[in-house]
């Protein structure tokens, strides 16, 4: 034992911990991928990401899952926190249908062959076939 002894006269060599972020780095650390919808998925859970005033990530961008020691959860994004909620169910998806065009619009006016008459209906041109005209047949002589 007098071999690996150490002398009294040694100074303490430990660092100081002051200035260390212990709950960051003593921490569950993981990384998912923002969604369209600016959600993330986490143990089965959807955690829908908040605006505020730290910068967002884009979709499809990654963002840093930390998990204290004290089971509470942290999300970052360039080392800023960003805030957020967990949400219970899936979120829905918006369905925006385009708006149908009216019936005056002019993408239903005229159409190649076709008459329309004062009301808006389509009117095929006589002995057409799709607005399409046969092909010229000389009239034969008797």
């Amino acid at each position: 034992n007098r071999r690996f002894a150490q002398c009294d006269g040694l100074p303490d060599v430990h660092r100081s911990a002051n200035g260390f972020d212990f709950p960051n780095i003593f921490c569950f650390q993981t990384e998912r991928g923002v969604r369209n919808d600016y959600t993330i998925m986490l143990g089965g859970n959807y955690v829908q990401l908040l605006d505020d005033d730290t910068a967002m990530p884009s979709p499809r961008q990654t963002v840093t899952v930390r998990r204290w020691l004290d089971d509470s959860l942290h999300l970052f994004y360039r080392e800023h926190e960003l805030q957020y909620t967990i949400l219970l169910q899936k979120p829905k998806r918006n369905t925006n249908v385009p708006p149908k065009p009216k019936d005056n619009h002019p993408w239903r006016r005229r159409m190649v062959g076709n008459r329309q008459d004062q009301k808006g209906n389509i009117k095929r041109a006589a002995g057409t076939h799709f607005g399409l005209r046969p092909p010229f047949v000389p009239a034969a002589n008797p």
